[in-house]
């Protein structure tokens, strides 16, 4: 008999918030450790990202919550800000008709915000290692009421170094206390921890499947955030797509996407939820009858979209759930025929990356952006085929007496050079750079990228000073949602300088200071005065010579 949610001892309350969520059945490890949670024993669980686990723990401790004890009484803890932050949401998704407050503490949020946070009575706290042992250290957080904590995705944070963090936490939680382990896989650093912490736990484990279609090929392209829409540009000739489905977050991804799209020679179409029924039937009907060979999409807006001739699906932004990405690349490889799903993996997506690869249980192999020159070998080719095709299948005539005339002044070899040229001149030129270097060279080493390489001022303990520096005042600051990464960002894709070379950043509410080489100072002035941060217009300028 299939279980239900009821069978596993939830109250009627979270029933009902389940079932308005479209929860019906539980999933495997769901089934197999809600009750086991529910009595408060340690659990070790060893399953797929995707298959369930927040929901697994979450239900169950959002049960044993007292609600009228305004004090910290489950702290789960996460690898990443961006599972803690979903992890965070999950939460306040299940307990939506409940006053259970759930904090989510991590590293790239201003300290500041989160004391606030803390102050206000948390229940539930979703952390990551380092800004958990920030707030111990500090003293803004109490954790004497713990009654249960959750390692989630433990052998991430392990392969991330914080085992000694974890292990930091763990010592200072009250005793007794439930300890829950989840993870996809079991090393022995995680089975030793959970030896020296662990009380008799019950032990589950779920079985990984094979869960995308065997006859789609899967690749990743690693790729600077700021270097996506060259690289897709690139991708789209190399791969000359017989039909492609290009997934983007949101409406407004999707509509800039398609015009940039549209505005380099590409025939695409766009479908989103904005669009009228008409719109829609249109745009639909242009892609099924290949008038269009490209549709941006959103994920909402391709529900139920059958179309069996896509060849090429196209994640222009890694979606954050592994089920979502199933259903993108479902897609394509219809019908017997074979498909190719290719994702563009910024460096801040190689976890949600290794997340979807564990949850489907998938290769998805990691290629190298093909290089100009190879571009332009392999449009050659096709251009000499063409060329061969249309000698052997057409009545060449006309084309034929114009020739003779040409003849009359210029040799035969050097007609067919010309025509080739105005015909199909940029790809017969050879190219002097590839504007894509930077992305084919340093994606693979993407510090400028981690927001914790780069702390300062209220955001955390200062880098020592750089020699030959000086410090820019930026006018955006917290109140604007700037973040370190998003300066370094900023500075290290358009100005051209190394992550490393970037020094302290401080985030005041209404502007910031960074620091830089001073030999570089005027070049980033000027970028930064051309550029946009989260959106916004900013001016820079040296802090000497510009006062907040």
């Amino acid at each position: 008999m299939t279980q239900t949610f009821e069978d596993l001892g939830l109250s009627s309350g979270l029933l009902e918030t389940l079932q308005s969520l479209g929860y019906h059945t539980p999933t495997p490890v769901q089934a197999a450790s809600i009750n086991h949670m529910l009595a408060g024993e340690d659990v070790i669980a060893q399953a797929q990202t995707g298959t369930g686990k927040t929901a697994a723990y979450a239900l169950p401790i959002i049960e044993n919550i007292d609600i009228s004890v305004r004090h910290i009484q489950a702290l789960v803890l996460a690898p990443t800000r961006e599972l803690a932050v979903q992890v965070a949401a999950s939460f306040k998704s299940y307990a939506k008709h409940q006053n259970l407050n759930t904090v989510a503490i991590y590293g790239g949020q201003p300290i500041e915000r989160q004391f606030r946070y803390l102050a206000t009575g948390a229940h539930v706290v979703v952390a990551t290692p380092g800004r958990l042992i920030d707030h111990i250290n500090r003293g803004t957080i109490a954790l004497g009421n713990v009654k249960c904590i959750v390692l989630d995705e433990a052998d991430e944070m392990l392969a991330m170094g914080f085992i000694e963090d974890v292990e930091q936490i763990l010592a200072v939680l009250p005793k007794p206390h439930q300890t829950a382990l989840y993870s996809a896989t079991m090393p022995d650093a995680i089975l030793n921890l959970s030896k020296r912490y662990m009380s008799n736990p019950a032990r589950v484990s779920i079985a990984a499947t094979q869960r995308t279609a065997e006859l789609v090929e899967q690749r990743a392209y690693e790729a600077h955030h700021n270097d996506r829409l060259e690289v897709l540009a690139r991708l789209l000739q190399y791969e000359e797509p017989g039909a492609a489905m290009i997934f983007c977050r949101t409406r407004n991804d999707v509509d800039q996407l398609g015009e940039k799209l549209t505005s380099r020679g590409f025939n695409c179409d766009t479908l989103h939820g904005e669009l009228s029924q008409t719109q829609r039937d249109r745009v639909m009907h242009r892609f099924r009858t290949a008038q269009s060979a490209i549709l941006v999409a959103t994920d909402v807006a391709a529900r139920g979209l059958d179309v069996d001739h896509v060849t090429h699906v196209i994640n222009y932004e890694l979606p954050p759930d592994p089920e979502v990405y199933v259903h993108r690349i479902g897609r394509t490889g219809r019908a017997g025929r074979s498909g190719i799903a290719i994702s563009l993996v910024t460096p801040r997506d190689r976890f949600t990356l290794k997340q979807i690869q564990r949850a489907t249980n998938a290769n998805i192999a990691t290629h190298p952006i093909p290089p100009l020159s190879e571009l332009n070998k392999r449009q050659r080719l096709r251009l000499a085929k063409q060329v061969a095709d249309t000698i052997q299948a057409n009545d060449l005539g006309n084309e034929k007496a114009l020739l003779a005339q040409l003849l009359e002044h210029y040799d035969s070899d050097t007609i067919a050079a010309a025509t080739l040229r105005i015909a199909f001149g940029h790809l017969l030129k050879e190219p002097a750079n590839d504007p894509l270097a930077r992305s084919m060279t340093s994606a693979q080493a993407p510090r400028s990228y981690e927001p914790r390489a780069f702390s300062g001022g209220s955001s955390g303990a200062p880098r020592a000073p750089m020699r030959d520096s000086v410090r820019l005042f930026i006018d955006i600051g917290r109140d604007q949602g700037v973040r370190p990464g998003d300066i370094v960002g900023a500075i290290a894709n358009e100005a051209k300088i190394p992550g490393r070379l970037i020094g302290s950043i401080e985030l005041h509410d209404a502007f910031s200071y960074v620091s830089v080489p001073q030999r570089d100072a005027r070049r980033v002035i000027d970028v930064l005065n051309h550029a946009t941060i989260r959106g916004r217009r900013i001016r820079a300028n040296l802090a000497n010579s510009r006062k907040p």
